[in-house]
């Protein structure tokens, strides 16, 4: 009989799907003519209780919050983390008059289009304050037309500087009516200036 190769019970196992036994081998006796009664007796056993089956192991990766990412489509490069929001549903910025209006004040304030970036909150109307500061990253926040409340946000005055954990925020009218209120431009004006921009 040829040599058994594999003497490992944990491999035999894998192998045999039943008890193995072993018998003693024959004798050289010539004399008994029957062969003496072996008792047989299980070398390997393999019964499904004994048998440890490999443990499974469950891997649970924690849950992640599921956030809608919003593809915000916007002017500008946002180089100097300035944010602008403007609030028309008609336009892609203002009407005329109001559109000629901002491109003034950032000609005065010495920005250009690669300082920020402008966004038609109309489009986002369900976008709260946070969410558009985790995505722009904004250091400054110029909102015309988009109040506070809107943003999810506590009520802050119209046309002035205001400072919320180290963000410049001004909020004013819409751009197609301040366009047309002078004193409310005069005031934007002054807080604009207070920007050091």
């Amino acid at each position: 009989m040829n040599e058994q190769l594999i003497n490992n019970a944990q491999a035999l196992r894998m192998f045999f799907d039943d008890d193995i036994y072993t018998a003693a081998e024959k004798t050289t006796d010539t004399k008994a003519t029957i062969a003496p009664q072996v008792a047989l007796e299980p070398a390997i056993k393999t019964s499904t209780a004994e048998v440890e089956k490999p443990k499974e192991v469950l891997i649970s990766t924690p849950e992640k919050e599921v956030k809608n990412e919003i593809n915000f489509v916007f002017k500008g490069k946002n180089e100097r983390k300035i944010l602008i929001l403007v609030n028309d549903d008609l336009n892609e910025v203002s009407d005329e008059m109001g559109t000629e209006l901002l491109r003034k004040l950032l000609l005065a304030i010495k920005l250009g289009g690669k300082d920020f970036a402008l966004l038609n909150y109309a489009k986002y109307h369900q976008t709260d304050y946070q969410t558009l500061l985790d995505f722009f990253k904004s250091e400054i926040v110029l909102s015309f037309g988009v109040s506070p409340k809107t943003l999810s946000m506590d009520d802050k005055p119209q046309h002035t500087l205001v400072i919320e954990k180290n963000v410049k925020l001004i909020f004013t009218s819409n751009l197609s009516a301040l366009a047309n209120q002078p004193q409310e431009k005069a005031m934007l004006w002054a807080s604009l200036k207070a920007l050091n921009l």
